[in-house]
């Protein structure tokens, strides 16, 4: 069975991991991923800029590609060009469109037109602080602080994805492309406000409704309390750690493994409500419980009588894992002679075919590749394609 972007070539000049992850998805989906260093379209552009789009045949079928033949044969143009850029250089979207009326062109901004901040949200830490996530990152009575992650240039590169491949279908059913354009600072918001409530305001436009959003360090946001415990090696392991959810449903599950059977019927314990002013000497308790265990022994333990809770898993012990292995998310790719290294593989997995692994897109950081995605050889993995385009 053939992937679903079978055939269909994507270019990507892109300089942020917005827009990495969203090409790299793309190939993981059976596209072919021209990569081409930004430095090539800005020095193709200079070159043709102001003088018209040059005749096919004007160009050398040995030498590099021009700007517009890439366009005229491409499906999809990825960049991630401050404003303006491409604008100035005379390849704005209009003139793209010219070139080839089916192109979809994704592109990925900082903030909406005249922000005072988008010059600088190429910045992952700029992105989190103006699009809301900071402010309620951290402990309650302490600064915002910055997530761990880059979920700014990852959420902006999954939103991005999602738009490209509607752009996609929609040319199926009317022949058109179109440009996509997200904003880091407006898809970080999406991320924070997600399901909030709105309402009018005044001027008619939506605000939420909802306060923001308080700092409540390790404390759980749902409904139900839980919170970050120690494990027995945590003084020499960083990462030896587990997150235990106090679930109302499994609250006698839990007083029994942890040796407190009596707060099943003890009034102050009793109930959700009762054990509110008493959250931190449950976890305590806990903690005195986890002393001899370390988080997987503590996972395993919970688990048996399915108390909700998660150890904490560094990348390279999550990549490790087992049943993620099973699934193919985390793969081994050669490194030279006797060594290899592991590498994400695609998160998504279809009934109809099988993605590829990262052996197929692996080359995205790795100098001279500029072409990836998938080929039809046998085995697991595959191998890339690899061209250069400079």
């Amino acid at each position: 069975m053939y992937p679903p972007l079978e055939g269909i070539q994507v270019i990507d000049v892109t300089e942020t991991q917005a827009g990495s992850i969203c090409t790299q998805m793309l190939a993981w989906f059976g596209a072919t991923v021209h990569r081409v260093e930004p430095s090539t379209i800005l020095a193709m552009a200079h070159r043709h800029a102001g003088v018209g789009s040059p005749a096919p045949d004007s160009v050398s079928a040995d030498g590099p590609p021009t700007l517009d033949q890439l366009v005229q044969d491409a499906d999809i143009l990825v960049d991630t060009f401050a404003s303006g850029t491409l604008e100035r250089l005379g390849l704005a979207w209009e003139s793209l469109q010219a070139l080839n009326p089916r192109l979809i062109h994704g592109t990925v901004r900082g903030g909406a037109d005249k922000s005072p901040y988008e010059p600088f949200l190429k910045y992952e830490e700029i992105a989190q602080c103006v699009g809301g996530a900071a402010a309620t990152t951290g402990w309650e009575a302490g600064p915002p602080m910055l997530g761990g992650v880059a979920m700014a240039q990852s959420g902006t590169g999954m939103t991005l994805l999602a738009g490209v491949l509607a752009a996609l279908f929609h040319r199926e059913r009317t022949g058109r492309g179109q440009r996509v354009n997200i904003s880091i600072q407006d898809a970080v918001l999406n991320l924070c406000t997600h399901g909030a409530p709105v309402q009018p305001t005044p001027e008619g436009a939506q605000a939420l409704a909802a306060p923001p959003s308080a700092r409540r360090g390790n404390a759980s946001r749902g409904d139900v309390p839980g919170w970050m415990l120690r494990c027995r090696n945590w003084k020499t392991d960083p990462n030896d750690y587990i997150y235990v959810i106090v679930d109302p449903d499994r609250w006698p599950d839990l007083c029994q493994v942890i040796g407190k059977p009596d707060w099943m019927t003890d009034p102050e314990f009793e109930t959700q409500a009762a054990r509110e002013p008493h959250l931190f000497d449950i976890y305590r308790q806990i903690e005195a419980w986890l002393s001899d265990k370390d988080k997987y022994q503590a996972a395993e333990a919970l688990g048996r009588v399915s108390v909700p809770c998660g150890p904490v898993l560094s990348a390279q012990e999550a990549g490790r894992d087992r049943t993620l292995r099973n699934r193919g998310s985390g793969l081994d790719r050669p490194e030279g002679p006797g060594a290899r290294a592991l590498a994400q593989g695609c998160p998504v997995r279809f009934s109809a075919f099988s993605s590829h692994s990262p052996a197929a897109v692996g080359g995205r950081w790795q100098a001279g590749i500029s072409v990836r995605g998938p080929t039809q050889g046998p085995g697991p993995a595959g191998d890339a394609q690899r061209r250069v385009v400079a």
